[in-house]
């Protein structure tokens, strides 16, 4: 892998390579489109899915879905895998039965299940509660775990939500913004409520379901209990995804890829030493719709696994407004100046 040596790369216009699209040729309007790893095969996540039948009518919307990848050498491509006869297609983390009934005695209220941090051995939602009527609003609730299982013959997910929710109200948002696993621990970074102050946390992976065993960075070492102490890693992002790439060389191998919250459609990129910083994070490109260029982008995730014909490419997605879908480009990191041979 080519290791760029410049203080930060420069990269040309996106190469856009067109929608994320499923294989049943069924044009879903739908956003998030974040992708991970389970099992030993590649899925994307969805948010608010708005499903169809054969015909192409519309037939209701779901908050979460999620679609396999067949072949990795196709990226762009993924199936949804558990689709109902009349086109609905089911939910990664489905509702509960009190959540239906709230929805039945109350059709005004929508329960949203939304995951934006990608699934690492368990899966972070965001769960909220979308007003229609007069006064239509958002509002977030708090954070929800979900076992995630992966049937390693058929690629099926089965899924197992705990009960209530791990953080709520003031708590910190734990997995809100991105997660990923090393060395047997869970990094998730997640917002402050009312801010876009992204914290992080970690906790040993078998005890994820565990909230007392989590521990937060407070800006010089790791704590636990006080949460009020946390210190922002970064800000002013409210989706992303950190990973760990040699793109940038030895010593800063933590790379993100996100979007600002000014609704300025910039694609953010990242670096740093270690998950909690410090960060240098810049504007790099324009992020543009495909047959919806007229409103921001948001949502931008990167896919380190999606390109690979040279080492200076990535994968970045990001999400058109309703009607539009998840838009894929390959961002070509240009090398300036001195390169050195990583392998």
């Amino acid at each position: 892998m080519v290791a760029l040596e410049s203080t930060f790369p420069t990269v040309a216009e996106p190469e856009i390579m067109g929608y994320l699209t499923d294989i049943n040729q069924i044009g879903y309007s739908r956003d998030i489109g974040r992708s991970f790893r389970l099992g030993g095969s590649v899925y994307f996540i969805f948010g608010d899915t708005f499903c169809k039948n054969s015909a192409g009518e519309f037939v209701g919307l779901v908050s979460n879905t999620v679609s396999m990848v067949m072949d990795e050498i196709k990226p762009l491509e993924s199936s949804y895998l558990c689709i109902k006869e009349d086109g609905m297609v089911e939910p990664l983390i489905p509702l509960n039965e009190e959540e239906i009934k709230l929805q039945k005695e109350h059709p005004e209220q929508r329960v949203t299940l939304w995951n934006f941090s990608g699934v690492v051995e368990t899966a972070r939602y965001e769960k909220g509660i979308q007003f229609k009527g007069d006064n239509p609003h958002h509002e977030t609730l708090g954070i929800g775990l979900a076992r995630i299982i992966a049937d390693t013959e058929t690629g099926r997910l089965n899924t197992y939500r705990l009960p209530g929710l791990m953080f709520v109200g003031t708590d910190p948002r734990f997995g809100s913004f991105s997660t990923h696993i090393e060395n047997d621990h869970i990094y998730l970074y997640g917002q402050t409520p009312g801010s876009c102050h992204i914290i992080l946390a970690r906790v040993y992976k078998d005890l994820a379901e565990h909230r007392a065993a989590y521990q937060h960075w407070d800006g010089r070492r790791w704590v636990q209990d006080d949460w009020s102490c946390s210190a922002p890693v970064f800000t002013d992002l409210p989706q992303g995804a950190v990973f760990r790439s040699d793109l940038f060389g030895k010593g800063r191998e933590y790379v993100l890829v996100g979007v600002s919250q000014w609704a300025d459609s910039k694609i953010r990129l990242g670096v740093a030493e270690k998950p909690e910083g410090p960060w240098d994070i810049r504007g790099i490109a324009l992020a543009k719709g495909i047959n919806y260029p007229n409103e921001y982008m948001y949502c931008i995730y990167p896919h380190d696994w999606a390109v690979e014909d040279d080492d200076t490419s990535l994968m970045v997605t990001w999400s058109e407004h309703w009607p539009g879908g998840v838009v894929a480009a390959k961002l070509k990191f240009q090398v300036e100046g001195d390169v050195k041979d990583e392998l």
